[in-house]
């Protein structure tokens, strides 16, 4: 990845049960619109608001690693409030990942805010990645296994 001055990325997780297991949905682009990395990664068990911490804290420390600031739009209002402080952290399972995801943000003046689901598109990458994922682990209709 080659270095950028101001990134734009969108972050989301689902998680089947809460705690189940996870996927984290990420895009990170330009302020130009070029990409950066588009990724999806299943995760262990985690509860959805787990897992999306986990994928601030990845997009967070890939603009670190790419000495650029970020703007990280996100879909969940109260994750977004916790990250500019206007709200507590009272989760303590997130509290360890809060901590690194604002330390990571205040080192590369990243700035976390709110886009409604329909207009972001990491919902779709994470949603569709576990869909898919779902029907890959299904057995097939006639019985025989693919093991």
């Amino acid at each position: 990845m080659k270095s950028q001055n101001a990134l734009i990325a969108y972050v989301h997780a689902t998680s089947v049960g809460n705690p189940g297991p996870a996927t984290i949905g990420y895009m990170i682009h330009t302020s130009t619109g070029d990409p950066v990395e588009t990724k999806t990664l299943e995760v262990a068990d985690f509860t959805a608001n787990q897992a999306l911490y986990r994928a601030l804290v990845i997009v967070l420390g890939r603009a670190q690693l790419l000495a650029a600031k970020v703007r990280v739009y996100c879909s969940i209002e109260f994750v977004v409030g916790q990250m500019n402080g206007r709200l507590r952290v009272k989760d303590h399972a997130l509290i360890p990942l809060h901590a690194k995801a604002r330390e990571l943000a205040a080192a590369v003046n990243g700035l976390v805010q709110f886009i409604p689901k329909k207009d972001n598109p990491a919902v779709l990458i994470s949603k569709s990645h576990r869909k898919t994922k779902m029907l890959w682990n299904r057995q097939p209709s006639h019985g025989l296994s693919i093991n």
